[in-house]
């Protein structure tokens, strides 16, 4: 439509060629300023493993893939609202698990992909702060990538996560299931 942009017009219903799916429906549709941000979906929603670890200033999340493109992701939230979000290089044999840091009392180190995107991707560190508990992982996720941005849904925080990209990039969570 005219004044549009991807089908998604300044208000009223969204018709989009690929719709989006379960739980991401619902929050789709049930925030009026949510299609003009992200758009519509590329594709369907794509059942993913995914891992969940909290920091002293935000989060991180794996993903296996991002959406269909068998690119492993890893998502890093921060407090203030702002995400950044990174293709995953470490590999077993190759990159170290861990780089034996000495974390304070009662934090962690992260180790394996999140570890790496913590020590040698300038600033995250110093933003994210230490792990406060061991990554979960579970195979229970679903991620679906739309124009400009994702939803995930992580199964060990109950949690719709929607990161609409930008610069910087920004994020929110929603207590929704995929179901």
């Amino acid at each position: 439509p005219a004044g549009g942009v991807g089908g998604v017009s300044g208000g009223g219903p969204v018709n989009c060629a690929t719709p989006p799916a379960g739980g991401f429906a619902t929050i789709f549709n049930g925030d009026a300023s949510l299609p003009t941000q992200i758009s519509c979906p590329l594709e369907g929603a794509v059942p993913v493993t995914v891992a969940y670890q909290p920091f002293e200033r935000g989060l991180m999340i794996w993903v296996a893939q991002v959406g269909s493109s068998g690119q492993p992701g890893i998502y890093v939230f921060f407090n203030n609202n702002t995400y950044q979000r990174f293709n995953d290089t470490w590999r077993e044999g190759v990159d170290p698990e861990r780089a034996g840091l000495g974390a304070p009392p009662g934090l962690q180190e992260p180790i394996r992909g999140f570890g790496k995107i913590w020590r040698e991707t300038g600033g995250i560190r110093d933003r994210l702060g230490w792990a406060t508990a061991g990554e979960i992982g579970d195979t229970g996720g679903t991620i679906q990538v739309f124009e400009r941005g994702e939803m995930i849904y992580v199964p060990q925080t109950g949690q719709t996560y929607v990161a609409v990209a930008g610069t910087p990039g920004t994020w929110t969570s929603v207590a929704v299931a995929f179901r």
